[in-house]
Parts: structure tokens; sequence; C-alpha cells
């Protein structure tokens, strides 16, 4: 990836300034939950609408308030409770600190627990983009800890490549979480969207063919000798593709034969020789969605409908050779 060198930090004080902002809470609030006293507890309901509109009272949106557990009408009985705030988790410890009349008074204080991967990526983002590297795509599937040391891994895409960014917790600072990036100057993977466009963009080229899909499961690792096993679909017919890493290009082979026909492909081909026999196309043909192995003798039954008349149909592969399924299409009995 062009850059500067590839070590990067930020620090939340500053890349995450609206999210400290939206965080910050009091830490000596004193909120009423308006429950009666008699109640031997504070519900998880109540405790989270509570903390919800005291956030709002004080300008602070929170994405989501989550308290798992009741609270406990007992002087000192703590718990803890859950808030987002635009990508930053903090810990809300709820302490009971008595009755006042018919309010239950309690105490809240904050930390910050994990930055979410919302947060994360989108840190990440706004990095990249003063670093004027902008990315295509930023996903980060874990949330990073606020304890120091910990670690997670984004995948960021840029021009068709795929970067592995690391995120490193460099601990809770007050109501924020320091983070330092480091991303790699140099791409460590191909995206799986961009290989199926590869597979279309080799097979028009070189073949002058154009497939009507294709699919990869995985990534491909740049590292020589990477290899993954795509498929791709023309005319309904389903092949193998298998690509390989070799000196930062990507090598592909294509197996002669099919490994099936496709729902499609099968639904087609019924629909053609139905045709061709009564002359008329039928109104409905249905057909497995796992569709028929390109073996010969499997078989594969499908169901027709022309108006008022229903049948079944069983199709039975005769040979597979030179890239090509031979069959026949019989009614069933």
């Amino acid at each position: 990836m062009p850059g500067p060198a590839n070590k990067r930090s930020v620090n939340a004080d500053t890349a995450v300034k609206k999210i400290c902002a939206a965080a910050v809470i009091f830490l000596s609030t004193v909120c009423a939950a308006a429950v009666s006293a008699e109640m031997q507890k504070v519900s998880t309901d109540e405790l989270e609408r509570r903390l919800d509109a005291s956030l709002v009272e004080r300008g602070e949106l929170a994405n989501s308030v989550d308290c798992p557990d009741e609270l406990d009408k007992k002087k000192g009985a703590q718990v803890e409770c859950a808030a987002v705030f635009l990508g930053l988790e903090q810990i809300l410890t709820v302490t009971f600190n008595g009755i006042d009349g018919d309010l239950i008074n309690v105490q809240v204080t904050e930390r910050p627990r994990r930055v979410t991967p919302f947060g994360l990526a989108n840190l990440l983002k706004t990095f990249l983009d003063e670093l004027g590297i902008p990315a295509d795509s930023i996903d980060c599937p874990d949330a990073l800890n606020a304890d120091k040391g910990s670690q997670v891994e984004c995948a960021v895409v840029r021009n068709g490549l795929g970067y592995t960014a690391t995120a490193t917790s460099n601990g809770a600072n007050g109501n924020t979480v320091d983070v330092n990036y480091v991303v790699p100057e140099k791409p460590s993977w191909w995206p799986r969207d961009g290989l199926s466009g590869h597979i279309q963009a080799v097979l028009k080229e070189h073949r002058g063919i154009s497939p009507d899909s294709a699919d990869c499961p995985d990534k491909l690792d740049i590292d020589d000798g990477s290899e993954v096993e795509c498929t791709f679909v023309i005319d309904g017919l389903e092949l193998t593709a298998t690509l390989t890493s070799n000196g930062g290009k990507i090598d592909l082979l294509t197996a002669e034969n099919p490994n099936r026909l496709t729902q499609e492909g099968l639904v087609k081909r019924v629909t053609q020789a139905v045709t061709e026999v009564t002359g008329q196309s039928p109104g409905k043909v249905e057909c497995p969605e796992e569709g028929l192995t390109a073996e010969v003798g499997e078989i594969q039954r499908c169901v027709v409908s022309t108006g008022a008349d229903e049948f079944g149909v069983t199709v039975r592969v005769t040979g597979v050779e030179g890239g090509a399924v031979n069959y026949d299409i019989t009614r069933s009995k």
C-alpha cells in the first residue's frame, strides 16, 4: 500500500474526540429510579430505561444500554451495565445508595471496556484518510479490549488488494482508549470479489467466453503456491477453476469437464425438451436446488406443469466428455 512508513499510531484522545465527547458521564452521577420502595430489586428493564433517560437528559445519546442483572435494594449493592457510544463501549457501575421517599438513589461510575468492531473500522478509516490512502473497504470482525496489549486484526481492501492491519490497545486513558495501528506497505492477499472478477475477465479475454457467474469461497494469499478452488457457471454448467499465486500474479487452471448441471441449467434443458416434444412451452418446471451431478448414471427428477396437466420427468446422465454433459430426459411413470 503506498504511503509513509508502515508503523502507524492513532491516539483515541485525538482520533475519537467525537466518541469521547459522547461517552463522558459524570463520575458521581446520582440517578433516581422511580420504583416502589416495597420492591426487593430494580429490574433490568427499569435500570436500562432509567440509565438511557439519564444520558439523554445530559445530552449523551447511547447507541445501546444493556444491564444483564437486577440491582438488589440493599445499600452498597452493585451491578454493571454496558453502554455503547459511537463505537466505544463503557462499563457503567450502578451502586444502590438507599431510598429517599419513593425514589431509589443510585450512583453511576464508568470506565471504558472495549472499542467495538464498528468503532475500530471507523477509526481506521479516518486514520487512512488522513494519510491520503483511503480504503475501498474495512472489516474488523472483533472488538478491541481496553486492556493494554490487547490486539485484533482488521482486513483492509484497497485497489483490489488486501492488507491485514493490526490494532493494539495502549490502555484506557480516562474515558478514552488509546489505539495504535500498524498497516503493512505490501498486500498479503486478494479478496474474494476480486478473484471472481479475475476469473470472468481471463475467460473472456483468452477464451472468448463470458461466465454467467463466478464464486470463490475464500481469499487467496499472495505467498507463492497458495491456492483456492473456485467455481464458475456457463450456460447452466458449473466448472471448477483453481487459482494459484505465482510471483505476485494469479495463474488460472480450469477443469475440462463440468461438476454438475445447476438448478437453472436443469430447468432450461427440461423446458427445451418438453417444448420440442409437445410443441408448447410448459407453464412451470421445478427441479431440485442441487441440480444434477455430472457423472454417468446420476439421475434427477423434475416436475413439469402444462396448464391442467402435471407430470414428472427423469433426467439421467449418459456421458461427460469434452466439456459437455450428455443426458436423456424421460417422462416418469
